[in-house]
């Protein structure tokens, strides 16, 4: 059984999965003209937690870089990077 699990849906008639250990962990990117948005999960080696990172970044020279989020997957309030909406506004802005 897999530790991380990954489903893409869009034209094809099936969806699309992709498994990750926790060694391996998972890495997906979900992208427009604009930009794109990569998710990675893996495991902390020291810990044992789950952890994420929600990142945005360029695609085809079109896009902003930035963390909008990294730390543990069940606790956001433990996250060492959290990049809200209304401020990431203000610093485009």
């Amino acid at each position: 059984m897999s530790h991380f699990y990954g489903i893409v849906k869009g034209q094809a008639r099936t969806q699309a999965t992709r498994r990750g250990s926790p060694r391996s962990g998972l890495t997906t990117i979900a992208a427009s003209w604009a930009g794109a948005i990569e998710v990675t999960l893996w495991t902390d080696e020291a810990t044992g937690q789950d952890m994420a990172m929600v990142e945005m970044g360029p695609w085809h020279g079109k896009g902003t870089t930035a963390v909008l989020y990294r730390g543990p997957v069940n606790d956001p309030g433990k996250a060492t990077n959290v990049l809200r909406v209304a401020a990431y506004r203000e610093a485009a802005s």
